[in-house]
Order: C-alpha cells, then sequence, then structure tokens
C-alpha cells in the first residue's frame, strides 16, 4: 500500500451477525469484519462466510467459550484472516 492509499474497515453491527456487509466490503476491495462481540455467537453467518470471500475476512470475539473458539479456529483455512 501507498502512502496515498487506505482501507476502509466495515464492522457490522454487535449483536447483527449479518454476513452481508462483509460482502458488500469484500466486492468493493475492503476489509468486512463480523462483529460477534455481543449476543450468540454467529456460527451460520461465520460458515457463510467461509471460502466465498475474495480477501481475508474477519471475526470480532467478545467473550467466547472453547467450542466457539474451536469453530473459528476452523475457518481459518477458509478465509478467516482477522481476529
Amino acid at each position: 500500500m501507498t502512502a496515498g492509499e487506505f482501507r476502509i474497515i466495515a464492522l457490522t453491527p454487535a449483536g447483527l451477525p449479518d454476513a452481508r456487509l462483509v460482502f458488500a466490503a469484500d466486492r468493493a476491495g475492503h476489509l468486512g469484519i463480523l462483529n460477534a462481540e455481543t449476543g450468540p455467537f454467529p456460527h451460520a453467518a461465520i460458515a457463510a462466510l467461509a471460502g466465498r470471500t475474495r480477501a481475508p475476512f474477519g471475526v470480532k470475539l467478545g467473550p467466547v467459550d472453547a467450542a466457539a473458539l474451536a469453530d473459528v479456529a476452523a475457518h481459518v483455512a477458509d478465509g478467516l484472516g482477522w481476529l
């Protein structure tokens, strides 16, 4: 990246695990992050993103249990690149 370039980070609203904003950011060449810091863990949204973005996507986590962390780790090979 040169000095005049920048990237937008598109962060979904906390507690609303909808992958559409992450997909839109990816299509525009920016970083999309699924905000999972509150509410139920978004297993379905992470699975929907896995392998379907051109660039790595991210997940913002709050307190998680071992099962949720294992689910996140399972998607690293599918494009999860930011935590």
